[in-house]
């Protein structure tokens, strides 16, 4: 019974949807090719995460992007 709550267009984001506000976030849940490449985005930033030296430089990096590029 859970289950029909679920939102017909459900795809697989790096972060949740339910939370989306952004142009970028709402399109990226709409979008399963997008949803997909966003998951594997993710992915590759945990594991440059996992290997950097340098993490909180990452994460600047990573913060900035999110906020001049990426929206």
């Amino acid at each position: 019974a859970g289950l029909l709550v679920l939102p017909i267009h459900s795809y697989a984001a790096s972060f949740n949807c339910a939370k989306a506000e952004t142009w970028v976030e709402k399109n990226v849940c709409a979008d399963p090719q997008l949803s997909n490449l966003d998951e594997s985005l993710a992915s590759s930033y945990k594991n440059a995460l996992a290997n950097s030296s340098d993490k909180a430089t990452l994460k600047k990096m990573q913060k900035e992007w999110l906020h001049s590029v990426r929206n």
